[in-house]
């Protein structure tokens, strides 16, 4: 009853853009994607003609069978994957052990959401997001293809009904999203390297457990297969390499990312290490906890049991191999991927760092009594719950906006792009609104232009632009530049001092967002001394 009730505790937190009834979460990438789900669902784009459509597809079915609109399709789509992580974290687990308490620990480490760090994605529509939240898995059917019994093959090369569905599982996670189906790729290859070499040296219980080498091999052929069509899936590469060869030469940067993230958060009062422990200070926990569990395995420490011992071993072995690879994503321009890299690292020290939790509470068992261990690992979960939980959505808590598209803003964005000049374009506070574009305009986008700075902002917006633009101004936008962020580039004073501003005309309100017609050719012909 605890785990059914900490579980739907935990999913209904996540589902709170859906049970609010919000419009859409996600005003950036989100909205791109929003998009895409409404070009597929009407024909205007195909499955195969884009790089990751397995979440679209799902927020297409979810929109017709449940006759859906496909803004709620795609919040229930990420309601149902988050779900998926609250299932299969413990189900891992219990693969791994055996043993119902270690399941336990573990379902109240995954209700951590420990994956979700809201650097780079977060509970919203961000496909690497929810491949890593769809990853658990794939890792309980890895754990199970360690040591189930195989239907055919010779030495390496196995299979059973297992692999069949780690395979599909693997093809699922590559539409979801190719960049973290090359870590599992990666995460499978370093335990097939491992299996090989123990077979070949020694009859360890190690050497009895089944890699799944053609699941592997299968799986790098599907990968090459579906990246070979989409030319720009290499560009991420090259720029690994790039910026890896710049730190060679001594011309690049560490950690470019964090500096100016760091840079913005000391101007608005923050500062890195308070951000850090409120986004990562759990995580990172636990990870030293997954840490010293491999350590342990591998000095054959206390009463792990051969079949624990060995799994924990091949799959801190593949992390292993997999570190330096996350860690090249935080040198120069590539930087900014690291903690997406960092997220499904977390979903390893979630699994793991419970499976430590259970052998510590055991071992403390035996020297205090088992009340007194209980109380005090539920008082450190519940900490933790509140630490964790509390970051799942962006808050100013972190310095962030909030991702909210209510219905008056969308509703705006949506008649502004229907009844605008085709021969003018759309400025914006901090960036165009192209992302509204792409979710909104099926056909041609509408014209956009750069954003519009604070400074043109003061001095008069008509001043800034040679012909006439459209500047709309959302009630999220001002919330953002103002509460989240503080007035770090954008003042309460210059937002607010639009009304009445001459050249500047109100063309469209509804209470959250506000259509202005700029005119700067009219309003600078029309100047003294032109």
């Amino acid at each position: 009853m605890a785990l059914f009730l900490g579980g739907v505790t935990t999913l209904v937190i996540a589902a709170l853009p859906v049970l609010r009834g919000y419009r859409f979460y996600g005003q950036s990438d989100s909205l791109t994607h929003l998009g895409w789900v409404q070009d597929l669902g009407t024909e205007r784009l195909s499955f195969l003609e884009f790089f990751y459509p397995g979440t679209h597809t799902i927020s297409v079915f979810f929109a017709e069978t449940f006759a859906l609109s496909y803004e709620a399709a795609a919040l229930l789509m990420i309601v149902t994957i988050a779900g998926l992580f609250l299932l299969f974290v413990p189900l891992a687990a219990r693969a791994l052990t055996g043993d119902r308490r270690s399941t336990v620990i573990a379902a109240f480490s995954g209700f951590l959401f420990l994956p979700i760090t809201n650097v780079s994605g977060g509970m919203m529509y961000h496909t690497f997001s929810l491949g890593v939240l769809f990853f658990p898995l794939v890792l309980f059917l890895i754990i199970r293809s360690l040591y189930e019994p195989t239907s055919t093959g010779i030495g390496p090369f196995r299979i059973s009904s297992n692999a069949i569905v780690l395979f599909l599982s693997g093809v699922a996670l590559l539409f979801f999203h190719p960049q973290i189906t090359l870590n599992l790729l990666i995460l499978l290859g370093a335990i097939n390297v491992l299996y090989v070499y123990v077979w070949l040296r020694s009859s360890d219980a190690t050497g009895v457990l089944s890699p799944n080498a053609l699941v592997f091999v299968a799986l790098v052929g599907a990968w090459i297969i579906w990246i070979s069509q989409f030319p720009t899936a290499l560009v991420v590469g090259e720029n690994v390499v790039d910026a890896i060869q710049e730190m060679y030469y001594g011309t690049g940067e560490v950690g470019r990312t964090v500096e100016t993230q760091g840079q913005s958060a000391a101007a608005v009062g923050g500062s890195i290490p308070e951000l850090f422990f409120k986004l990562f200070f759990v995580g990172s926990i636990y990870t030293t906890i997954a840490i010293a569990v491999v350590i342990a395995s591998f000095l054959k420490w206390g009463t792990i049991d051969s079949k624990t011992r060995s799994i924990t071993l091949y799959v801190g072995f593949a992390t292993a191999i997999l570190t330096p690879f996350f860690i090249a994503h935080f040198l120069g321009d590539v930087s900014h991927l690291f903690f997406r890299h960092v997220s499904f690292g977390l979903v390893l020290s979630t699994v793991f760092g419970a499976i430590g939790l259970f052998w510590m509470s055991s071992v403390l068992g035996e020297q205090f009594s088992k009340p007194s261990v209980r109380t005090l690992g539920i008082s450190l979960l519940a900490i933790g719950l509140l630490v964790s939980l509390i970051v799942v959505f962006p808050s100013p808590y972190i310095y962030q906006q909030n991702h909210h598209v209510s219905d008056y803003e969308y509703d705006g964005y949506a008649s502004a792009f229907e009844h605008h000049d085709e021969a003018l374009g759309f400025s914006g506070v901090r960036s165009s609104p192209h992302r509204y574009s792409d979710a909104l305009v099926a056909g041609e986008r509408p014209g956009l232009e750069g954003a519009i700075t604070d400074e043109e902002l003061r001095a008069n917006p008509a001043l800034a632009r040679d012909t006439d633009f459209y500047l709309p101004i959302a009630k999220s936008d001002r919330d953002r530049e103002v509460i989240a962020y503080r007035e770090l580039r954008y003042s309460e004073t210059s937002i607010d001092g639009l009304e009445g501003m001459e050249g500047v005309h109100r063309i469209q309100t509804n209470g959250e967002f506000t259509l202005y017609y700029v005119s700067g050719e009219t309003f600078q012909s029309e100047a003294p001394g032109d």
